[in-house]
């Protein structure tokens, strides 16, 4: 067919050029488009037409460089020219070029499926070295946790013990060190806060219930006169509110704030030839602050420091002096060449009123059990404006101030002074020195008769201090056990309290002029102890002088306000004072007439009182303070049958107590319309009571163990557990309750159920709670009290002796607690932030470099910010 067509020239028929095969071509394209059967098979094998002709090149180029693999044919390009090679007759080059690119393709699909088997391989070889590093890496991450948690562990136990030890020393030095006791404490209050160092802080700030705080140089030595006379005493401002400290290193005197330090101001004195050193100062009611140096005097300003007369050279040693009840003279005792000599100095010109000698002879010899060597000079005293001069010989005379003249002689016999000095509105003057053997003597004499006026002497010696709110004479023991000892002015029984500088036998002290506060410095440093003589401390306030009891809840909503009764059983003819506690201030309150002073308030601030027949009736308007005004609506019908004995209320309901019927309560489900149900605790003795919080139940504590009585009609609702005495906090969640034989529990309020551990109290204790729940109290029949943190059942502090007074509950504003005691009320502060800051102003310095070393080790830093921190011996303080 194909030469049929070549013979009508259709086709033209050839060899190729360069395989030599024979081929065909159309001879004219006319053909390619009036056959129709060869255009249908054109059109359908175009694609393998066009793979064809690919191939064709390909191979083409192959052939001309078969070492050139690039041209060989791979993946769908290769299916494709299969398929062609399939349906199409191709030339043996072709041929060769399809096996070719099939040898290359099996080549490197061989070469895949190896890199394929050898990644896999390495993945397997990966995952098992990453597992086995997974499974080192959690041993050494557990094994690194273990090691961290064993050393977390270690550094806990390690603090908790170097706490533990911080605290031990902190309670054991308390009676002894008392500075070094409070910085330790607040150290560890810093270091790790809580109840324990919180128990720390208040057990070194309320051992000694009535010291202040320590005030000036913890470490120089105190200076001396004449290497023997004790420099520097300080002296209180006329309303004792400052003190006035002279120092004699840098020849000024301080003038501090009594309960704060703050320093209010710093006097330069003028200069003198011959040295600064004080022996101390007065400060009078017109601002006069009388300077006595080594050997004069000087009278400055007490609040410029300027000089307001001559200074006044008394040419010798100074032994004694003191200063006319009207403040105009002062009386000095000097060494003038050997000669003991007496002058009367006007403060006001600084002239000399009288000079003379005094009266023979001075004494000297080893006194006291120390076996001291002292010389006894003259000592002086005023009585008013009269002049009394001692000797050594123990004569006492009375001198005329204006001329020197011996006006009497009170007697002889007395002991060889080492101080006199008249109390007592001067009906009292007490001599304390050594008789002739050198036995210490301390008497109190008649002042216009000499006459003594104590059974016997009291072995003691040393400065003399009045203390009038306790008519009392404070003697700076310096020759015996150097405290400050009390003795009772009319007997010279020697007080349970005393007063220890803690740095050495005391050899000065001074009072305030109301008695309030008492300053002591030793013998050996330059420090002053100042202590309350009004029933304060460093962790109690002073709130106001009154021997008022104290006794009941807080009045008013805010805890700012007490009714005080002047009368402890609130009957006819007791009155009801308002206690402002955050001023002082006492108000009278005006109770309406027809109405006792058994008043208190309600949970809503309705003031409630009770009738002279036994009614009850509320104020008209919410009361927020005891002498706020107010009206009474008409009382309600219920008449108490007796004396009110006490009080509670919650919402409309109240509970109340007869005076004189210790086995029945009166329950009052609506103080506006009950008549009053009867609770009969029979047949125990009613000891305490509250109400639950809704106002429908009411828990009775007694001798017959603690009851739960129904509100609504005093049925008895249940008989849970032994139990005399109750309280609980304002909220009603918290129930304390105290037997008889000194248990005591704390349980929920809503359950009964007990909340910890009892704890172990005095027989018969009485209780109180904080409003907010977290301080419990207990205190025994003696008034000794202990508080205790509720939530830890631990102590807080010492156990505190509240002496003969009366106290409050628990204030909710601190917490805190009202305490009569010493003829003052005050406030004692239980809220852990306040005593560190207490303990820091108490200690009045940090620890040194040599204590920290001793007590804590490491880097000594400043535990108390306001003070310097601590140097090494030696550097600059």
């Amino acid at each position: 067919m194909v030469e049929a067509y070549r013979a009508s020239r259709l086709v033209v028929t050839d060899h190729h050029p360069v395989t030599r095969e024979p081929t065909i071509e159309v001879a004219h394209e006319a053909l390619l488009r009036e056959w129709p059967r060869l255009a249908t098979w054109i059109d359908e094998d175009r694609d393998a037409i066009r793979v064809r002709r690919g191939l064709a090149a390909a191979a083409g180029e192959w052939q001309a460089d078969p070492g050139d693999e690039s041209t060989l044919l791979r993946g769908t390009r290769l299916a494709a020219a299969d398929d062609v090679a399939g349906t199409m007759a191709l030339t043996g080059g072709e041929r060769d070029f399809l096996t070719a690119s099939h040898e290359l393709a099996d080549r490197e699909r061989r070469q895949a499926e190896a890199r394929t088997a050898a990644q896999a391989r390495q993945n397997r070889r990966l995952r098992r070295v990453l597992a086995g590093t997974a499974a080192l890496l959690v041993v050494a991450l557990l094994a690194g946790g273990v090691a961290v948690e064993q050393r977390q562990r270690s550094e806990r136990e390690a603090r908790a013990a170097t706490q533990a030890r911080i605290l031990a020393e902190s309670e054991r030095l308390a009676p002894t060190d008392r500075d070094v006791s409070l910085l330790l404490a607040a150290e560890a209050a810093r270091r790790e806060p809580g109840v324990a160092s919180a128990n720390a802080l208040a057990t070194a700030l309320l051992t000694d219930q009535s010291f202040l705080r320590f005030e000036g140089d913890d470490v120089a030595a105190r200076p001396t006169v004449d290497g023997q006379l004790p420099a520097d005493r300080p002296a209180f401002s006329p309303d004792g509110d400052l003190l006035a400290v002279p120092d004699s290193a840098v020849g000024e005197v301080r003038i501090v704030d009594v309960l704060t330090d703050e320093a209010v101001r710093v006097l330069p004195l003028p200069a003198r030839p011959s040295g600064p050193a004080m022996r101390g100062v007065e400060w009078l009611p017109d601002d006069l602050l009388v300077v006595v140096r080594d050997t004069d005097v000087v009278a400055v300003d007490a609040t410029t420091g300027a000089a307001r007369a001559p200074d006044v050279d008394l040419g010798g040693e100074i032994a004694d002096w003191a200063v006319s009840g009207d403040g105009r003279r002062a009386a000095v005792v000097s060494d003038r060449s050997g000669t003991t000599t007496v002058t009367v100095i006007d403060l006001r010109d600084g002239e000399v009123v009288a000079r003379a000698p005094a009266p023979c002879c001075s004494a000297g010899g080893p006194i006291g059990p120390g076996q001291i060597v002292v010389g006894t000079s003259a000592r002086v005293a005023w009585r008013g404006d009269d002049l009394y001069v001692a000797s050594g010989t123990g004569t006492i005379e009375q001198w005329d101030p204006a001329t020197g003249r011996r006006v009497r002689t009170l007697g002889s016999g007395f002991p060889s002074p080492r101080d006199l000095a008249f109390m007592d509105g001067d009906r009292r003057l007490v001599v304390g020195g050594a008789d002739a053997e050198g036995e210490l003597q301390l008497m109190a004499y008649d002042a216009d008769t000499g006459r003594a006026v104590w059974p016997s002497p009291q072995p003691a010696a040393g400065n003399l201090v009045a203390d009038p709110r306790h008519d009392a004479v404070l003697v700076a023991d310096t020759y015996d056990e150097g405290a400050l000892v009390r003795f009772d002015l009319a007997t010279g029984s020697p007080d349970r309290e005393t007063f220890d500088p803690q740095t050495g036998p005391a050899c000065l002290a001074v009072a305030s002029g109301d008695g309030r506060y008492l300053a002591a410095g030793s013998c050996t440093t330059a420090r002053l102890a100042l202590w309350s003589l009004a029933g304060a401390g460093a962790a109690i306030r002073h709130v106001v002088d009154s021997t008022l009891p104290v006794s009941g809840p807080v009045v008013d909503r805010d805890g700012h306000h007490v009714a005080l009764s002047t009368s402890a059983d609130r009957g006819p003819g007791a009155r009801v004072v308002d206690l402002d506690v955050a001023a002082g201030a006492l108000t009278p309150v005006d109770i309406p007439p027809g109405y006792l002073a058994g008043m208190w308030y309600r949970s809503d601030g309705h003031a409630v009182l009770v009738t002279d027949d036994g009614r009850f009736a509320e104020s008209t308007e919410v009361v927020d303070r005891p002498s706020e005004p107010f009206t009474v609506r008409e009382p309600i019908p219920f008449v108490l049958p007796g004396p009110l004995g006490w009080a509670v209320s919650e919402g409309e309901s109240a509970v109340l107590q007869v005076a004189d019927d210790p086995q029945r309560l009166w329950a009052l489900p609506d103080v506006q319309s009950s008549a009053g149900v009867p609770i009969d605790y029979q047949p125990g003795t009613v000891g305490g009571f509250v109400l639950s919080p809704d106002g429908e139940r009411v828990l009775v504590g007694g001798t017959a163990g603690v009851r739960v009585y129904a509100l609504a009609d005093g049925r008895l609702l249940d008989e849970p557990f032994d139990g005399y005495q109750l309280a609980t906090d304002r909220d009603g969640s918290v129930l304390a309750v105290a037997d008889l034989d000194g248990t005591v529990e704390l349980r929920d309020a809503a359950t009964l159920a007990p909340i910890g551990a009892p704890l172990a109290a005095p027989p018969a204790p009485g209780l109180s709670l904080s409003p907010d729940g977290s301080v419990l109290a207990v205190w025994s029949t003696d008034r000794r009290v202990q508080f205790h943190d509720v939530a830890t059942h631990a102590p807080l502090g010492p156990v505190f002796d509240l002496g003969d007074g009366s106290n409050s509950d628990i204030l909710p504003d601190g917490p805190s607690m009202l305490v009569q005691r010493d003829g003052s009320i005050v406030e004692i502060g239980l809220d852990p932030d306040a005593w560190l800051e207490q303990a820091c102003r108490a200690a009045g310095r940090n620890l040194t470099v040599e204590e920290w070393a001793t007590y804590l080790g490491g880097t000594p830093r400043a535990t108390c910010p306001q003070w310097p921190a601590p140097v090494r011996s030696g550097a600059a303080r």
